[in-house]
This record gives structure tokens, sequence and C-alpha cells, in this order.
């Protein structure tokens, strides 16, 4: 890809050395916070800006009233209406997360408005279509149409430039602001298996200089374990996603929000408070990054995109940043050469599968229905095509793992983007401060004692060792899948038959998936309130819908299924059977 460089002063902003961003670039910023979305917000154009999560549109709305956010919640018939709003700018602008993106060209297209050709595309941040894209697939959903529009770029200052070959073919570029001034921070780069000790020493440090002292860590269970552990509870607030806050809360922790609000004395930001979020403190703060992958491999910040994000976040600067972390030299990890050959050859193979020719419309459900059930399946896309972001996505995960394997490798990703001072404290075991756990362990000798005594009732039966060993492994998730979902009760009625609930587990999951957001999103920017469709398109939406996000269901797909997003009614007319939609569930 071509690259362009921009020269960028101390102190300038975007808007100074750009009138506006172009189309078909992926704009590098190299510095955070140089105004790049002010500078879109303020452009002479109709603009689409696409976040990667929820507080930086409600950020970015609150300092701005002329833009309309669109998140969960927002119909259809709100975005229409704002089009028809003329705004004083005398554009429009619309900020979206990329789930909420279907809604947003839906409400295009009924207000007559042409999306591809009068509309500029801005993906922000977009290193998250990426790092994001292998436990959030529907981060990319806006993509096909981003190629689509005439006027489009992506922008970050930590962009990964993505493989997919469109880009290529679309000519796009590289523009990177080259700044004229040194502007790495420093850091402290403390590598230690102490990690609650040292976390400790840096808390103090903020709170000795009055500084709210920030800790990112990309783990609910991590966060309070160190809040439970450090007797913090009354001084801390945490900031993380809805479904961390609701974990936190069942955990006994209540001042858990998914939105930014005053800073507490310690405060804890989880990944979603990473990009893009502007944190807006009276004061500098003091920031602390911990990582440790043999807590969690998710923990691990990268040093070239995350770490970077995270002290950009603050508008008045920071006073101190360091980052606490430990490494693990047993983590294995491919290099890109391994991981392609080994994405290629599952490839060959999954295509393989979907070549197989089928007679019947029973072989073609069994055949779409193995394809699901490959691990390859999320690698690729809806049409059949290689899913390039997915294959991005590995091999940046394998990238820092490979990091947290020593930490000079660490060292020398962060003299990339910081000025490093590194220490290494390495301590006896009895010496470092130990996690208080929220749950108890079980104690591992009496669920061996158990294990044994099946193994004895196996020992005379000359069955092969393999067949028992998978025989148990399966029968045991089953049993943990079952007492979670039905209770004790229920088994103890059922006369612990696991084959009795086998079904009923598997329709379980599938009615978790139905009702689930990403699942709603996408059924609520294809039907609206109001219209009257034929049961045979209300059947289509939901089998895209369920061949989208993957879910198992083996039944036949029923227009029944709209039970789960509306209450509607059936009509019929002279030539087919129709849904009539009354209102959202």
């Amino acid at each position: 890809m071509k690259k362009n460089e921009i020269t960028i002063a101390q102190h300038q902003r975007l808007s100074d050395v750009l009138t506006e961003i172009p189309t078909g670039v992926i704009l590098n910023k190299t510095i955070t916070g140089c105004g790049a979305t002010h500078s879109e917000i303020h452009a002479k154009r109709n603009s689409i800006i696409i976040e990667p999560n929820l507080p930086v549109i409600d950020g970015k709305c609150a300092k701005h009233p002329d833009i309309f956010g669109v998140k969960e919640g927002v119909t259809k018939e709100e975005i229409v209406a704002y089009l028809k709003h003329k705004t004083d700018c005398g554009y429009h602008k619309i900020l979206t997360t990329p789930e909420s993106f279907p809604k947003v060209r839906s409400a295009l297209y009924e207000a007559a408005e042409r999306i591809y050709d009068d509309w500029f595309l801005l993906f922000d941040e977009c290193e998250r279509t990426i790092q994001d894209a292998g436990f959030r697939g529907t981060i990319t959903l806006p993509m096909d149409d981003f190629f689509r529009c005439r006027n489009k770029a992506m922008v970050s200052a930590t962009p990964i430039v993505p493989s997919d070959p469109r880009f290529a073919e679309q000519k796009f570029r590289q523009l990177i602001l080259s700044p004229s001034y040194d502007y790495k921070r420093p850091i402290k780069l403390i590598h230690t298996n102490n990690m609650v000790g040292w976390l400790v020493t840096f808390i103090n440090d903020s709170l000795e200089m009055e500084l709210p002292c920030c800790i990112f860590v990309n783990s609910a269970e991590l966060i309070y374990q160190l809040i439970k552990t450090l007797r913090i509870e009354n001084r801390s607030k945490v900031f993380c996603s809805a479904d961390s806050v609701k974990r936190l809360r069942t955990l006994g922790f209540n001042n858990a929000h998914t939105l930014l609000e005053e800073l507490a004395e310690i405060n804890f930001f989880t990944s979603r408070f990473y990009s893009a979020v502007d944190i807006d403190c009276d004061k500098r703060v003091g920031v602390i990054m911990l990582s440790d992958p043999r807590f969690a491999d998710y923990t691990m910040i990268d040093p070239l995109t995350e770490a970077v994000q995270i002290v950009g976040r603050f508008r008045n600067g920071v006073e101190d940043v360091a980052h606490i972390f430990y490494t693990d030299p047993s983590l294995t990890y491919k290099t890109q050469e391994q991981l392609t050959e080994e994405l290629a050859s599952c490839e060959e193979v999954y295509k393989a599968v979907s070549a197989i020719a089928t007679t019947t419309a029973r072989a073609q459900e069994n055949k779409q229905e193995a394809l699901r059930v490959m691990p390859h399946h999320r690698f690729m896309r809806e049409d059949g095509q290689r899913n390039y972001f997915m294959w991005d996505n590995a091999y940046d995960d394998e990238r820092i793992k490979l990091y947290y394997t020593d930490p000079l490798l660490l060292k020398t990703a962060y003299e990339r983007t910081f000025c490093v001072e590194f220490y290494e404290y390495i301590y006896p075991d009895k010496e470092c401060v130990r996690l208080i756990r929220p749950v108890q362990k079980i104690d591992t000798r009496d669920l061996f004692r158990g294990v044994i005594k099946q193994l004895e009732l196996y020992e005379n039966s000359n069955l092969p060792v393999q067949y028992i060993q998978a025989t148990l492994t399966t029968q045991l998730h089953l049993m943990i899948d079952t007492y979670y979902a039905f209770g004790k009760e229920t088994i103890e009625a059922r006369g612990y038959r696991l084959d009795k609930f086998k079904e009923d587990l598997r329709e379980n999951e599938c009615q978790m998936l139905l009702s689930c957001d990403a699942m709603r999103e996408f059924v609520y920017s294809r039907l609206k309130v109001g219209e009257t469709v034929s049961v045979r398109e209300v059947r289509s939406i939901l089998t895209q819908a369920i061949d989208h996000f993957g879910i198992p269901y083996k039944k036949e797909v029923s227009s029944r299924l709209l039970k789960h997003f509306f209450k509607f009614e059936r009509r019929r007319n002279m030539h087919e059977r129709q849904i009539h939609i009354v209102e959202k569930i």
C-alpha cells in the first residue's frame, strides 16, 4: 500500500494540516487527540462515523448537538426524523456502532438518501475491526457497505493495515502524520511476579500527589480480586461493559458503570474504554496497566496499539504511566508462516465440504450444519469467501502472545511507541501478595478421588482407553451444562438420565442465541413496526439471521420465531399469507 506523509508540529491539530480527511486512505494520526473525529464532525459534507464502542458516541453527542448517535434502542424512524431535520451546520452527522449500522443504512434508504454516492463513511479507531473480530464478529458488519461507498476512509493513531484485497483493488493508501517533535511519552515497565505489591506502590504514589489513579486491566474478575485484596471497595469505581457490570454486582461490588462519570480516587477500566473515549478530568492522572497471562491471555495489553490508546484517552494529560506485567515463557504461539499454513489448509477442507453437491433439501441442510460446526466457519464470510479480518485477528493475537514470552521482547516493542524505563523484580513466591479469590476452589484431591472411583468401574470392561477418555470428557461437559441450566431438583426428577436433557440443552442454547442483542439488531434493521410483509420474506430474513450468527437451529425456520422480536398479526390476501408487525418486544 502506497504511503504519504504529512508533517504536524507540536500543538497543531489535524485541521491545521489537512482541510478534510481525503477518501481512499487509512489515516495514521500517530498521536492521539489531534482531532480527527472533530475534523469530520465539522467537515462540509454528510458523514457517517462508525465508532467501536458506545461510550465514544455518548461523549461526542454530549459535546456536539448537531450529531445524531445511533445505538441499541434508537429506531429507524428516529433516524429518518433526524435526516428530515435541518441542522445548524447544514449537514447531517451520524455516529453509530458497527452493530447499529444496518439501521442507519435502512433509514437512509427510506429517506431517499444516496448513501453510496453522497455520504462520507469514516471508520474510527480502525484497528478494532481486526483486534475485536475474534470475539465480536459483528464489528465488521458495515465492511461490504464501506467498500461500496465512493467516499470513505479509516482512521486511528494506531492502525493495523488490513490484508483484505479490496483495499488494494480500490487503491487505498496510507496517509501518515509525521510529528516534527519528540512525541513519545515516558513509561515505566515493571516485570514482576508480585503484581499486587507493585500496584499498591503506584497507587500510593498517585494518591500522595493527589492525582486520580486510573488502572487499565481487561478482566472484570481480576479487577474484583484486586479490589477485594487491597480492601478499596469504598474508594473505587469500575468502568466496563454491561455484562461486566452484572458480573461485578453478582459478586457484591455495585460501583460499576457502563458510561463515564466523575472519577473516584481509584478507577478501573476494561478494554471498552481503550479506544476513542475522551476522558475529561480537571487534573492530570496516574495511569497503570496490568497484564498477567497466567491469569488470562486477554489481559495482555498490546504495546503498539492498546497502550498508546490508553494513555491518549486523558485530555488533560497524564502525570505518570506504568505497565506492571508478568511473562510466561511456556506460552505457545505460532509464527505468521505457521498460522498461514494452518488456516490455508483448514480453508481448503472447508471449501471442499462447501462444494459437495446435494440432491435434496435435507442433504443441503445437513451440509450447512456441517459447515457451521466446523471451527474454520468463523474465518469465512457469509458468501463463502475468506474473512480477511478474522485472519488478521489471528495474526495479531499470535504477535501479542510472542511479546509475553520474554520481557525483553515486550520492552523492545514498547520502545517503538514510548520512552522506556525498564525494571525487573522477581521475588520468592512466599513474598508475593496473593489475590483474594471470589470463590474457593474445590479440593482437587476430592475431585481426583471421585474420578478414580469412576475409572475403576471401567477397569474390567476391556474398552480402549481412548474411548473411555472421550466418553467421560463428553459426559462431564454435558453434566456441567445440565446442572447450571436446570438445577439439581429437575435432574433428580428425571432420574439423572443425561439423555433426557440433550435436546433441551440444545433448545436452551438456541433460545438464548435467538434473543441476543446482535440478533435483535439484525432483525430490527430489516423489519419495522407497522409494515406488512409476506410470510415467505419473514422466513427468509430469519434464515439469513440464523445463518449469519451461526445459530445451531435444527428445526424448520418458521415465521413463529418472529415472536422473539415483535408482537404481530397474521393476515392473508388473495395471493399469499402475510404478517403485520404491531410492536417490538
